[in-house]
């Protein structure tokens, strides 16, 4: 899946819960692949595709969003986007840092079913899904449902 598929299907997301879209915005100097407005609340998310299949992807995606943490509050949210078979490669992470820079991931489901499904995980989630990849589980990808957040 590619990186502007990605970014299409986490927009459909957005927007069918109510957020307004920005795409492809600078703030403070940076590019953001998307921002998503509702209410008080901001969702700055980095979107990556699956091109290259490897942990270094995710590991660009932190230095990116990290560097356009310029704001903070309860009301403001980082998001990681990517496919699913670009998650997996979160069990290399620890999830202490992934807590510490409370980040939240958008997974995109990628198999014929479930193509174009996005599951919002907050960071507590995470922790969770990187438990279960680290076990190298199947619940890894079938609990997505139960890990996602209610209330986006």
């Amino acid at each position: 899946m590619e990186e502007n598929e990605v970014t299409d299907f986490v927009d459909r997301f957005f927007t069918e819960h109510g957020y307004k879209i920005t795409r492809e915005v600078y703030v403070h100097g940076y590019h953001v692949d998307l921002v998503a407005k509702k209410n008080d609340q901001k969702c700055f998310v980095e979107c990556k595709g699956n091109r290259y299949l490897r942990s270094h992807e995710i590991h660009v995606m932190v230095g990116q969003i990290v560097s356009k943490m310029h704001e903070v509050g309860s009301n403001i949210h980082y998001c990681l986007a990517m496919p699913y078979s670009l998650a997996t490669y979160l069990k290399e992470f620890s999830f202490e840092g992934i807590k510490t820079l409370n980040l939240n991931l958008l997974v995109v489901g990628e198999s014929l079913i479930w193509k174009g499904e996005v599951f919002y995980i907050d960071t507590e989630g995470i922790a969770s899904l990187i438990q279960a990849l680290k076990k190298e589980s199947e619940y890894a990808w079938t609990n997505l449902f139960a890990l996602q957040r209610k209330d986006v």
